[in-house]
């Protein structure tokens, strides 16, 4: 989203500033701005990417920022227009225009997108965790009707 800033202090809102609300619609693979700044200086947030993104903003020409943008695993730049802007988080991006409305602009990348899939250690210790996951709780479930069955059966505890 450009401009590629946390906060936003829309026309819509009177001005007031507000969290950026598009990665409220959008799949979790999404980047937005997640730093930060207090008394002039800017804390860096969680996603390691941002750094990445503003470096590829701040490249010389727009075919050159597409192609940083899409080695990152961006696909489309969605741009508003609504809000005040400086050209370090909104720089022009080269693609196909889907969407240019009075307030947005929706830009896909012409050039192809790094695969961001995961490695597949990753998707092997996932199924792990939630194979342990499952073991556990029907482990405890299975206890718990150990535990239940001679009181439904007889009426009492077992001895």
């Amino acid at each position: 989203m450009l401009p590629f800033t946390s906060y936003r202090a829309p026309a819509w809102n009177h001005g007031h500033k507000v969290l950026d609300p598009l990665p409220r619609y959008l799949r979790p693979d999404y980047v937005v701005n997640d730093q930060l700044a207090v008394d002039d200086r800017i804390i860096a947030g969680e996603d390691p990417r941002v750094p990445d993104v503003l470096a590829a903003l701040a490249r010389p020409d727009a075919g050159d920022r597409a192609v940083a943008l899409a080695d990152l695993g961006v696909g489309a730049v969605v741009r508003d227009r609504s809000v005040p802007t400086t050209p370090t988080y909104d720089a022009a991006v080269a693609g196909t225009v889907v969407f240019d409305g009075a307030d947005l602009e929706v830009t896909v990348l012409d050039v192809p997108v790094d695969d961001r899939t995961p490695p597949t250690g990753w998707l092997v210790a996932l199924a792990l965790a939630w194979a342990a996951f499952a073991g556990v709780a029907l482990t405890g479930g299975w206890n718990a009707v150990q535990g239940i069955w001679p009181v439904m059966r007889t009426g009492r505890e077992a001895e």
